[in-house]
This record gives structure tokens, sequence and C-alpha cells, in this order.
């Protein structure tokens, strides 16, 4: 049984259109909306169906009893950087390979683009906010008779949020079918993760240790993670703190490390102990962003201090210098 809801179409070139522009348009309320997040999304240039499968999905599926049997898949990358160019997909089926009058793309509730494949050239693609979403229409089109890729450059932190694309058919009783995925645009922190609270004199066997791990102004607020001797804290040695939220939307995040000091502590020939603080952000093409801070807290040695390293690193376990991650930041954005 379907519910039928009168819609006002907008008033462009359509043969089946009365003159003053009104249709009935059915919208099937027998669906189910499901979401599914998979990991390692790849970000190209140009369109390739085993890359965009492994992105964030959002499809509705209608009832299998439908005769008309429409769904439409919506696929976006989950986490990108801020001043890169994205490419969302829209996947549709129409029943028996009919056509449809228009696809549209949504921000949250606002248009931004569409497309009427029958309309006069100058009335088929119509891009809305310009001024606030860079859309490269030459690339923006059809890559085949069922999908749609919708190309955005220089995507900023405010176009985070709901994409969603509509597509309405293009024969009675002129039902639309719609999905829609959500996107977020990462900000990285600026500097290594800071380390506070240590004692001015290397920690000896019996010392408290007490510090915390502060990674500031990002988006979202990274995963702190403490290591000591190379080995992950213990749960028990944490103290988490609540994530702090800037003026301007920014996170920035707290995590400190107690523990008593004990000789079995020291560890390899050196007698060295050692803590590190790694901010693990979301990972972006498959490379997860991990920004390291490392401390030597002292040596069962005489005449030994201690000292600091910083680093970043990527998915793999090569440490990375500054200049490495710059280049990394840098064929991302170029893709």
């Amino acid at each position: 049984m379907y519910v039928y809801v009168l819609l006002l179409l907008s008033c462009l070139p359509y043969p089946k259109a009365t003159t003053n522009c009104q249709q009935i348009l059915a919208q099937d309320k027998n669906y189910s909306v499901t979401s599914t997040l998979m990991s390692g999304i790849r970000i190209i240039p140009s369109y390739s169906p085993s890359d965009s499968l492994r992105a964030q999905t959002a499809d509705i599926h209608f009832n299998p009893n439908n005769p008309r049997q429409n769904f439409v898949n919506v696929k976006v990358s989950h986490y990108v950087l801020a001043g890169q160019t994205i490419h969302l997909i829209c996947n549709f089926s129409i029943p028996q390979n009919k056509p449809f009058y228009s696809l549209k793309w949504f921000h949250y509730k606002e248009e931004i683009y569409r497309l009427i494949p029958g309309a006069d050239r100058d009335l088929r693609t119509m891009v809305f906010k310009s001024e606030t979403y860079n859309i490269d229409v030459f690339n923006s089109k059809m890559i085949s008779g069922s999908e749609h890729v919708l190309v955005m450059k220089q995507i900023q932190r405010h176009h985070s949020g709901l994409y969603k694309c509509q597509v309405t058919e293009d024969f009675p009783p002129f039902a639309f079918s719609e999905a829609a995925s959500r996107m977020t645009v990462m900000v990285l922190p600026s500097q290594h993760p800071i380390i506070t609270g240590i004692k001015p004199s290397p920690y000896l066997p019996g010392d408290r240790v007490n510090i915390n791990c502060t990674s500031r102004r990002s988006y979202p607020a990274p995963t702190l993670v403490w290591y000591l001797n190379n080995k992950q804290a213990e749960r028990w040695m944490l103290s988490p703190f609540v994530t702090e939220v800037d003026p301007d939307g920014l996170e920035s995040s707290s995590l400190g490390l107690i523990f008593l000091v004990l000789p079995d502590h020291f560890r390899g020939p050196d007698r060295t102990l050692t803590v590190s603080c790694q901010a693990v952000m979301p990972s972006v093409q498959g490379e997860q962003m991990q920004l390291e801070r490392r401390l030597i807290l002292g040596h069962l040695m005489t005449g030994a201090g201690w000292g600091y390293h910083e680093s970043w690193s990527g998915s793999n376990p090569t440490i990375l210098i500054r200049q490495e991650f710059t280049c990394l930041i840098l064929r991302i954005l170029s893709t």
C-alpha cells in the first residue's frame, strides 16, 4: 500500500509537466534505512568502483514486494582533509531501466546541485550556493546509466555533515528515492602532544610518575595512547579527562599516566625508563595520522638524565620525519 503526497515541481522544462508546473509525486513510505561503515576508503581523482565500495554508505532498501524495486546508494569518504578534492557517488536503480527526471544533491536540507537530463542545455545542470560550495561542474556528471559523481574542491570545515542524493522518476507516479551519508572534514593538530607534570630530576625506583599528555586544537579530537617502554600502558595507569571544545569548534584532549616506578621498569642494556604518548587521528586514504612525543624519564646509570624525542609516524612502524609527513599530506590533498 502506498501513501501519496502532493509536491510542487520546480518550473523547469519537463515534457510531462502541466503548464502550472504541478505534479502529483508519490513517495513510497514502505522502506527501511540502513547504514554501513567500511574501512580502507581511498580518495582518487577518477572514479573507481573497487575503491568507492569501501566508502561509508547509507542505502534506502525498498520492500521486496514492491514491484518498482527502486533504491539509492550514496558513497562518501568518512574523513577528508581540509583543502582536499572529494568525489561523492550516487548509485541508483530504476525498474526496467526507465529514465529519471532529475538527480539532486543536498547538504543537509540545502540543495547544492541539480541535473535534469531532458532539459535544455543551459538548464540541464544547475549549481546552488556557489559562494559556499566549490563544485567542479565539468567533472560532476553521470559516469554510467545509473551512477553520478559530484566533485567538490577545496573542502573546508563547514562542509562537514550529511550529503543526500535524491532521484526522481520520469514516469507516473513520479516518485523520488533518496539516501544520505555523512562526511567529516578533519583538522590535524598543529603540533605534537604536550607532556606536562615531569619532575626536574630523573625518576628512580620508588618515585611516583603523574604526568599528562595533551593534544590541542584539532577536529575531531585524537585518541591518546600512552606507552611504557614501548608497551601500551595498562588501563589502571590511565586518568582520562573531558575533551575541551574551543569557541571555533576545535577540540583538545588529555590523558594522564600515573604509576609507581619499580626496578623492573628500567629496561634494555642502558636500564632506561621510557614513556611515549601518541595522538592518533582517523585514517585518510589508508594512512593513519599519528603524532608522537617520547620521553626518557630516567636511567639506572650514574650521570644519566632524561630527554625527549618527537616524531610523526604513518600506518607502518617506520618513523617519519616532519618533512616526510608534510609530503604525505600534500599527496593526499593533490588527489
